[in-house]
């Protein structure tokens, strides 16, 4: 696991293909925004790479008292190989406070899968609505979950730190980042 903050490093366009092949437009912000925050202390991009290839990257957001991990996506050549688990298990161990993520609602066989995947990491599933801000000012808010690591959230606790991720993550940066 390693930090990046070089905006022209070399894996940085594996990563732009490896988000939007990964996500919806809807879940992914603009990429130069996405650039632009390496320079934002508490936006983390972290890199798992063999052989200099890219096998999977996270965005993780250090809020202090908490982490959110933004994104976690996989080399198609490397899913299946346990290297979503390798990359979660980094997560887990680097940091002291608890991390929280985002996943769609259990509706369908995909959206299990992934909440099973976590779940198996030591993931609870929080059963509070949540709405992700979009990632743009016309943008439509859309219904996900939210998991937290080893526990789940008291009902104050999910409100302020979904009001924390709505501003610091989403709504903060509809003019673009600075």
């Amino acid at each position: 696991m390693k930090r990046l903050f070089d905006p022209a490093h070399i894996h940085v366009e594996t990563i732009r293909q490896l988000l939007e092949s990964s996500f919806p437009v809807e879940e992914r912000r603009p990429f130069p925004d996405f650039l632009r925050l390496l320079s934002n202390g508490a936006f983390s991009l972290y890199v798992w790479e063999e052989n200099e290839k890219l096998m999977a990257f996270s965005v993780v957001w250090d809020f202090g008292d908490f982490q959110f991990l933004e994104y976690l996506a996989v080399h198609p050549d490397t899913r299946g190989t346990g290297y979503g688990t390798q990359a979660m298990n980094d997560l887990i161990a680097a940091f002291q406070t608890p991390l929280l993520l985002e996943v769609e609602p259990p509706a369908d066989a995909i959206s299990r899968k992934r909440i099973v995947f976590y779940e198996r990491l030591g993931f609870v599933l929080n059963d509070f609505p949540y709405f992700q801000p979009p990632y743009r000012a016309d943008g439509t808010p859309f219904s996900l979950r939210i998991m937290s690591y080893r526990r789940p959230l008291e009902a104050a606790d999910f409100a302020e730190k979904a009001e924390k991720l709505k501003w610091e993550v989403y709504e903060r940066w509809y003019d673009g980042v600075k």
